[in-house]
């Protein structure tokens, strides 16, 4: 089966519900998506950087409080959250970096992009919608797994 690496760019509210869904439902979503979900890194400015190549154990991290959450003294941790790094260096066939900010006049609703190395970037954004709420926003197409190619994904 197919699997992709993930590098999560802060663990606030969509990357850490994110997390909790691979840990819950990772094995239903790899059998209806045909692919597995797998995070190699997360950056949090609280809580700095965590990488492991070979995946990381998300249990810990969603048992641990976010405001006492720190990778400092962890294998593969830092105190330092380096996204810049994580986003250029860390192996990761998808960078997922929530964000939230006003539309442009183009109506471009999304951050979704590919970075080098053939990496897709998928950012969700919120949009504020006529009546001063805000819209949750989505991902690109729908799905935040559309536009990838085979050739980025990874198999066991």
């Amino acid at each position: 089966m197919d699997r992709y690496d993930l590098a999560l760019i802060g663990f606030g509210g969509v990357n850490r519900a994110l997390a909790e869904i691979i840990v819950q439902r990772g094995d239903d979503l790899a059998r209806e998506l045909g692919f597995a979900l797998r995070v190699v890194a997360v950056t949090d400015l609280q809580a700095g950087s965590l990488v492991e190549p070979d995946g990381i154990d998300l249990a810990p991290l969603l048992s641990t409080q976010p405001q006492a959450l720190s990778f400092a003294g962890w294998t593969g941790g830092s105190a330092d959250p380096r996204n810049e790094w994580v986003i250029r260096h860390v192996p990761s066939d998808i960078v997922v970096r929530p964000e939230v900010r006003a539309a442009d006049r183009t109506g471009d609703h999304l951050h979704d992009g590919v970075r080098g190395g053939g990496q897709r970037c998928v950012g969700y954004v919120a949009q504020p919608d006529v009546a001063g709420g805000v819209d949750r926003g989505g991902a690109h197409g729908g799905h935040p797994f559309n536009g990838l190619s085979s050739e980025s994904r990874t198999s066991d």
